[in-house]
């Protein structure tokens, strides 16, 4: 069981680079921002908002990180893990409920010659594993405060 989760480990790791090169690259290249000066990239509102739960997305691969860090050393059933699954499902319900305001907000502003599709479904697949990692943390928080408690 331990090198499963030590390569889970390392996969979010892998994970972790690529968003933050996606966070630093994809300004640049894609949608409204484009071919503007550098400084006018990066303090873009929506940009910011963008860069805001990407961070938030880290901190809640961080906590999944930990979660399988209690796995490897057994502590699934303390107090700390416990913590960490709570974390987990905050973040994610959060990170979830920002995604939407994102893609209401592009839904309903968007420029008339941008084609919104690319960026709503993009949404959709985070907000469904956001959703999906909050329900998966709330259903072990739950499976294993009841076995603590046994």
């Amino acid at each position: 069981m331990r090198p499963l989760l030590t390569l889970l480990q390392g996969l979010l790791i892998l994970l972790s680079i690529a968003v933050l090169g996606a966070l630093v690259w994809l300004p640049l290249t894609e949608g409204r921002a484009q071919g503007l000066p550098l400084l006018e990239v990066y303090t873009d509102p929506f940009i910011l908002y963008g860069a805001l739960i990407a961070v938030l997305g880290l901190l809640l691969l961080y906590h999944i990180f930990q979660l399988l860090e209690h796995g490897k050393h057994g502590t699934l059933g303390s107090a700390a893990a416990l913590h960490t699954l709570r974390s987990i499902r905050w973040k994610a319900l959060l990170c979830s409920i920002l995604l939407v305001l994102a893609g209401l907000y592009i839904r309903l502003y968007h420029h008339p010659a941008d084609d919104p599709a690319g960026f709503l479904a993009l949404c959709v697949f985070l907000i469904v594993c956001c959703g999906g990692g909050a329900l998966g943390a709330w259903w072990l928080e739950k499976s294993i405060g009841k076995n603590s408690l046994e």
